[in-house]
């Protein structure tokens, strides 16, 4: 998944994919990616495009993920 950078003072870079085959489920999902400035990588899973294009557009990405992301979609910690 290509990540891009964004300017935050918590968030590194973010990346979304579309219909990712997990493995270890063997299904398909959605897949917000977040990397964090500490180096922490986060996949959240079924995230629609729409929360994407928000989560990009905002003023602050780590309120935003906060707000609408976090504890709202399953997260896996990733690489």
């Amino acid at each position: 998944m290509e990540l891009i950078p964004v300017v935050s003072s918590n968030v590194e870079a973010i990346g979304w994919e579309a219909n990712v085959l997990l493995p270890y489920a063997s299904m398909r999902k959605n897949i917000l990616q977040v990397k964090f400035l500490s180096g922490l990588v986060y996949n959240y899973l079924n995230v629609p495009k729409e929360v994407y294009v928000e989560l990009m557009a905002s003023d602050s990405k780590g309120s935003y993920i906060n707000r609408k992301i976090k504890n709202k979609y399953t997260c896996l910690k990733g690489d």
